[in-house]
């Protein structure tokens, strides 16, 4: 089925563009790991505080933060409330799902916009300490608004397929239905324990 193709290679894309945003923070991580370490060294030991080790660390961050969310989209890690969707039906659980993606895509792409007016406002500036342009950590914003557009694009996409198909490649999205039941069993097995001893006759 066509259908199917395309929703396997966008799962094949997201699954690419994961892998590349993980070496890419795992390569920020240890930048800042570095800079923190010997920031700490050089103040507390050696007494001579290197003042480039925290904007360094600071810029880092900025790139980081928005690139490790875009991961945690695609994996379903963030924080959900679940169990408030729980008397729904599963059809209705999807598309309340898909309308959160929906509206968190809009306002990103208002973010980005800001933050790609952010870079003029930047032009000509410089850090305090290690003369970086303040456009390259500025970027960042934009680069990680970006990246969370596409990994939510990616949850939509996958979505509408597979109502057509009926097969979800999303992992976020295999691993909410699988929260779900477990969810409910959980909660159909406490109801189950609440409920009185039937005596014997």
């Amino acid at each position: 089925m066509p259908l199917l193709s395309l929703a396997r290679n966008l799962s094949r894309f997201g699954a690419f563009l994961e892998i590349a945003l993980l070496v890419i923070c795992a390569g920020l991580l240890s930048v800042m790991f570095f800079c923190v370490f010997t920031g700490v060294i050089v103040r507390y030991v050696l007494l001579v505080p290197w003042a480039w080790t925290e904007e360094i660390a600071r810029y880092c961050l900025v790139w980081f933060a928005p690139m490790a969310a875009a991961i945690g989209v695609r994996r379903g890690s963030h924080f959900t409330f679940q169990w408030a969707l729980m008397p729904l039906s599963s059809g209705m659980q999807k598309l309340i799902r898909q309308i959160g993606n929906v509206l968190i895509i809009a306002f990103l792409i208002l973010f980005a916009k800001l933050s790609f007016g952010f870079l003029d406002v930047m032009e000509g500036q410089t850090s305090f300490v290690t003369e970086i342009d303040m456009r390259i950590p500025a970027a960042g914003l934009l680069v990680g608004y970006s990246m969370l557009i596409v990994m939510h694009g990616l949850e939509v996409a996958d979505a509408v397929i597979a109502y057509f198909t009926e097969k979800p490649f999303s992992l976020r999205e295999l691993q909410e239905i699988e929260n779900m039941n477990t969810l409910k069993s959980g909660a159909h097995s406490v109801q189950t324990a609440a409920l009185p001893a039937v005596p014997a006759e």
